[in-house]
């Protein structure tokens, strides 16, 4: 059986070229087609794109649609370590002096006076706060004399900020609780538990330390006595 292996063949038309012609003109309109999609897909993530960008811009505007967003204050301190300023939208312009009239000082609290600093106080638990934080002292017949609960406040390990102290003035040996940092957050009261007199606030034994915010507290008047340390 006879086979044809080319178009045209015995007819002298290059039949071959006629077709792939052919094929090449009905293709145009997917060409046409495939290129408009192309375009049309470009546009959209262009659009996308501005769609965003015209978002982002829209949230940066907010803020300016409000008149209170042009009225921005500053407020400068000369010494930033010393005073710092911050100023609202209602602040009028001007400069300003600031004078300190008193400087924070350290709590000190002064017990009542024993007769030296040998004296045996009494035992049980003292429980003393700086500010918001506070601490325990236990007290027993191995340091229950003045000196001994001076020295084992200093040394608690918990310590949150007191230094105690023992001072002698005319009246006797008196103990002195005094803040190791400035201002009313530092501010020192005592309280007791266990005294070994029985009783926590009978100001004997070991309550005489007991002091709370608000009641009466003894200065040391450092310039109107006489101290004997």
């Amino acid at each position: 059986m006879a086979t044809i292996s080319s178009l045209g063949v015995g007819t002298g038309l290059d039949l071959e070229s006629i077709v792939t012609g052919l094929m090449d003109i009905e293709r145009q309109p997917l060409d046409r087609l495939e290129s408009k999609q192309s375009t049309i897909n470009a546009q959209i993530s262009a659009y996308g794109s501005f769609k965003s960008k015209l978002s982002t811009f829209q949230s940066a505007m907010e803020s300016l649609s409000s008149a209170s967003s042009f009225k921005v204050f500053q407020a400068n301190s000369q010494d930033e370590d010393l005073f710092t300023a911050t100023a609202t939208s209602t602040a009028a312009t001007g400069s300003y002096n600031i004078d300190v009239t008193q400087i924070a000082t350290r709590d000190k609290l002064a017990s009542s006076a024993f007769t030296d600093y040998n004296t045996t106080v009494g035992e049980g638990t003292l429980t003393i706060s700086v500010g918001s934080e506070s601490f325990d002292v236990t007290i027993d017949s191995s340091n229950s004399s003045l000196a001994q609960i001076r020295t084992a406040i200093n040394n608690a390990s918990e310590n949150t900020g007191v230094t105690a102290s023992i001072i002698t003035d005319d009246s006797g040996a008196r103990l002195v609780l005094t803040s190791n940092e400035t201002g009313t957050d530092n501010a020192i009261s005592v309280s007791v538990s266990g005294d070994s007199d029985g009783n926590d606030s009978d100001a004997s034994g070991l309550s005489a330390f007991v002091y709370s915010s608000g009641e009466h507290k003894i200065f040391l008047r450092f310039l109107q006595r006489k101290m004997r340390l």
